[in-house]
């Protein structure tokens, strides 16, 4: 079994850890030249390296369209039809893709896996200990290591960005859709603000330039299924918006500004 891997995360570095582990072949998706981020793993237009298409396969949060197939298996959880699409935080087990690749390879489950799958598949249940078996403090204590290696600062310095962020979202101001507020934090950069966001359990629109991409990420965190479904039905809506996401369920939801909307402002 071999597979082939999508952007670079957490989640992501911990499958890898594990493949490498069990001495299984894998490749990475990419798009000219470079690995894919997680805004464009899906039109990847090569693999790093070569695959042999006789044996089985398994695509982890990713596609190259030209040659995925739908014999070939998958580990994902990001889009209707997805193994772990919509499955709730007590299944965040089953629903997240490392949870997904660990049956392929025949791992237990674990508590550090755990903690990983759980705060990838669906991060502000896991901050609300709705996860089975993962606590909060667990969480946060994870992330936090697990951020500030990313970033190669000391946990320290990283929980104190964190902190500022909650200080900022605590004072922003707080719009209406479809009957659900949201925290507004569109036009503005917070550093750690998805993390902050989701330790304080509020539900918060923001947007984020993607250098890689060329466009800008109108994402939405935290709120209620009902909250997420309702602004998903508005983003529809808004001609200016494009290549619109998200999995309620799990409390997450986004879309893209259109090149052509950005270029009037």
């Amino acid at each position: 079994m071999q597979f082939i891997l999508g952007a670079l995360d957490p989640e992501m570095h911990t499958i890898e850890q594990l493949l490498a582990e069990k001495g299984r072949h894998f490749v990475h998706a990419r798009l000219n030249g470079r690995r894919v981020v997680s805004g464009n793993a899906y039109v990847a237009d090569v693999l790093s390296g070569e695959i042999d298409w006789t044996q089985p396969v398994v695509w982890v949060e990713c596609s190259v369209p030209a040659l995925r197939s739908e014999q070939h298996l998958v580990a994902d959880h990001h889009k209707p039809g997805d193994p772990g699409y919509s499955l709730p935080a007590e299944r965040y087990w089953q629903g997240s893709s490392l949870g997904q690749v660990c049956a392929f390879l025949n791992i237990a489950q674990s508590k550090p896996l755990s903690i990983i799958a759980a705060s990838d598949h669906c991060l502000n249940h896991a901050y609300q200990g709705l996860c089975p078996g993962v606590e909060p403090f667990e969480v946060r204590q994870s992330r936090i290591a697990s951020r500030a290696q990313f970033q190669r600062i000391f946990p320290a310095q990283m929980l104190n960005k964190i902190n500022a962020a909650i200080e900022v979202i605590k004072g922003l101001p707080t719009i209406e859709i479809g009957g659900h507020p949201f925290k507004d934090a569109m036009d503005r950069f917070v550093p750690e603000l998805p993390e902050a966001s989701a330790m304080l359990n509020m539900p918060i629109i923001y947007t984020r330039r993607e250098p890689r991409l060329g466009l800008t990420k109108v994402g939405v965190l935290n709120g209620t299924a009902p909250a997420l479904r309702a602004w998903m039905a508005w983003a529809a809506e808004q001609s200016y918006l494009m290549q619109l996401y998200g999995d309620p369920d799990r409390g997450y939801a986004g879309a893209y500004v259109c090149p052509q909307a950005e270029a009037l402002v």
